[in-house]
């Protein structure tokens, strides 16, 4: 996915050029006498190219609009990451209130990351070999029933407490691990090859603008009680699991065949062979082992801003917009 992005950013870079050699060449031209003088002539052509250019653009950006799998698509994950943002909220605020420890929030990074690390390989082969509609779907029933369980467990102190809500969140990481590599991969299943680039600039789009809006929605929810914001988060899965299997595809995986060792390590084999991307891999993974420093915003949230969990919502709402300021 993020080879695709980078190649929407290569063609976003690519027309912003376009624009500031419009521009250069209209400023490096003498004004012109008369509207019929041959230099006013040719700019205007050159204007005329560039407006149809991006009357072509704006059309294809349209038509991918209209592509119904696209739009079941664009539904079901958005549905998703709401649901995503808001659990994450919420889990993060209830960990922090067992025990007020930063440490415990750093185990909650390491319980949801570790089944994505543990899992990898079985995980892949299965988006593999699998209907993914079926395995997105599958993992959010039991994204579900994470979030049924930390309900009761919400308002409990002590070890006991703690160990409960971390074993619960195993469950859920090991239902995130299950359902990115199946998840990731669904858009090139849904789009044609030649729509992959801009299907998926604007579905990276709209995620973040979900993700900008999910942790205060979460926040909110959290403000209310434990019910709601699980409630939410739930009857989002739920939303998004009923509509991915409704997405027709193009091309399906292939049907379940033996599998052998060599299958099940085939990407560790492929990061032994490019060192670069395996360092480039493990830096990353080492950096996020532990949730980054973003898991430590309940303590700033409750302890230096006094804000509780809904000046915690808007802590985390922060980081993605500015990471879209950025983008």
């Amino acid at each position: 996915m993020r080879g695709a992005d980078g190649g929407a950013h290569e063609r976003h870079e690519e027309y912003g050029n376009e624009d500031r050699t419009a521009a250069h060449a209209f400023l490096s031209f003498p004004a012109p006498a008369f509207p019929g003088h041959p230099e006013c002539r040719g700019i205007s052509r050159q204007a005329r190219g560039h407006t149809a250019g991006l009357t072509t653009r704006a059309e294809k950006v349209l038509a991918m609009a209209a592509h119904v799998p696209f739009r079941l698509y664009l539904a079901a994950f958005s549905a998703f990451d709401v649901a995503a943002q808001i659990q994450s909220v919420a889990v993060s605020w209830q960990v922090y209130t067992i025990r007020h420890s930063a440490f415990d929030l750093g185990l909650v990074g390491l319980v949801l990351f570790a089944p994505s690390l543990l899992l990898a390989p079985i995980t892949g082969l299965i988006a593999d070999r699998f209907d993914r509609r079926a395995v997105v779907a599958v993992a959010s029933v039991l994204q579900i029933a994470a979030c049924a369980a930390l309900v009761p467990l919400a308002g409990r102190h002590g070890p006991g407490a703690l160990a409960t809500t971390l074993g619960v969140l195993a469950v859920a990481g090991s239902a995130r691990a299950l359902r990115w590599p199946a998840a990731s991969s669904l858009l090139a299943s849904v789009v044609a090859p030649e729509e992959y680039m801009r299907a998926n600039s604007a579905a990276s789009a709209i995620s973040q603008i979900v993700r900008i809006g999910g942790p205060a929605i979460g926040g909110a929810l959290v403000a209310l009680g434990a019910l709601p914001a699980y409630g939410a988060a739930g009857a989002a899965f739920a939303a998004g699991a009923a509509t991915v299997v409704t997405i027709p595809l193009l091309r399906r995986a292939r049907a379940p065949e033996q599998v052998s060792r060599r299958d099940v390590f085939a990407g560790l084999h492929y990061l032994r062979a490019k060192p670069v991307l395996a360092g480039a891999i493990t830096l990353d993974l080492f950096a996020v082992f532990f949730g980054g420093a973003t898991a430590l915003l309940p303590v700033y949230a409750a302890q230096v801003f006094h804000t509780g969990a809904a000046g915690f919502g808007v802590l985390r709402a922060a980081i993605m917009l500015g990471a879209s300021l950025c983008a």
